[in-house]
């Protein structure tokens, strides 16, 4: 008989300008740079290269399907950091309908709140 097969599940917090891929065409970094080799490691969902955040990686390929695949219709908390736009110019555009990877969006709740201004002194 077969020992179990030991699932490894990972939390990666991605910075900005890597790649969720195992490769690039392009060249640019990917996050299994930053990662232990673990065989059959996956991610779980996508970041874009200039997003940052918490990304899971598993071994455990149906779980992670069975967790970001659209048809599945797994609800997704985002937390965004927009600059360069005031509160009505983010709810407005939030109210349009917005598509990801060619799939419109079912956006259920959304909440703007405005950030202090941060201005250095000499």
């Amino acid at each position: 008989m077969r020992g179990a097969t030991r699932t490894t599940w990972l939390a990666l917090n991605k910075p900005l300008g890597y790649v969720v891929s195992r490769s690039d065409p392009e060249g640019r970094r990917t996050i299994f740079g930053l990662l232990p080799k673990v065989p059959g490691l996956t991610y779980v969902g996508r970041l874009d290269v200039m997003t940052s955040g918490l990304l899971l990686l598993t071994t455990d390929g149906a779980a992670a399907t069975g967790s970001w695949h659209p048809r599945y219709e797994v609800p997704r908390t985002y937390w965004l950091g927009v600059h360069g736009a005031d509160a009505a110019a983010i709810r407005a555009a939030l109210a349009q309908r917005i598509v990801i990877d060619g799939r419109a969006v079912n956006l259920v709740e959304s909440r703007v709140r405005p950030q202090a201004s941060r201005s250095r002194s000499s």
